[in-house]
């Protein structure tokens, strides 16, 4: 490949400064270098000498969902996470492997009273994990408070946790997380898609959103986080 010359760098590196005057340094930095990345908000899960990392995710609401638009939806954001972050493991080449989630909520329903295990690190040995990444939900809605249900405006609020089952005294503290989908654009009619494709994407961005908390992400992604493409 042909070096491009100190001066014409400089003259690159000018220019985007001009057209980004006012952007933020992710901003710039999509431009002048697409393939930099965001490193891991929380703790990076991947080993740095290549051992195999395996990894059970474990999706718990506060209350029981009785919104027919939301049933489940916990269960359904957790395999959906699980899947995202094996794509962006797998995309950093990181031996990361996740728990099945069928796995996860068999556990669930045939321990009804696992809340009450001493802590998390027991409870991810139960998947012979090396991590449990624990997602707390206390508040999911999709609708915009007061539209009587006539817009959209996912809005959810989180405690997440990574519990290292092997030191958990090391492990990171619980981080509280909200998220609103649309953020930048905010609320959109409810005739422009159903209400389960609102769901899908909704969850979708949130299980994007949160995968970020422990594996790499390229900033030209997060730069079109907020797009409904």
């Amino acid at each position: 490949m042909t070096a491009i010359p100190r001066r014409s760098f400089l003259g690159l590196l000018g220019a985007a400064a001009a057209l980004c005057t006012g952007c933020q340094a992710s901003t710039m930095a999509y431009f002048l270098f697409p393939e930099a990345k965001h490193e891991a908000e929380m703790k990076k899960l991947a080993s740095e000498d290549g051992k195999e990392i395996k990894v059970a995710i474990l999706t718990y609401t506060t209350d029981l969902e009785t919104r027919p638009e939301l049933i489940q939806a916990d269960r359904q954001l957790g395999e959906m996470l699980a899947r995202k972050l094996r794509d962006l493991c797998e995309a950093n080449k990181e031996n990361v492997t996740i728990v099945n989630p069928h796995k996860v909520e068999e556990f669930k329903l045939t321990h009804p009273n696992w809340q009450q295990e001493p802590n998390l690190a027991d409870v991810g040995r139960q998947f012979q994990a090396d991590y449990l990444i624990y997602i707390e939900i206390s508040k999911l809605s999709m609708y915009e408070s007061g539209s009587q249900q006539s817009l959209y405006h996912g809005q959810a609020a989180l405690s997440v946790q990574v519990v290292d089952v092997h030191q958990a005294d090391d492990s990171p503290l619980p981080k509280q997380i909200s998220f609103t989908y649309p953020d930048a654009r905010g609320p959109m009619s409810v005739d422009e898609m159903p209400a389960a494709q609102f769901r899908q994407k909704f969850l979708g961005y949130l299980a994007w959103r949160l995968a970020r908390n422990w594996t790499a992400v390229p900033i030209r992604e997060t730069y079109y986080e907020d797009t409904d493409d």
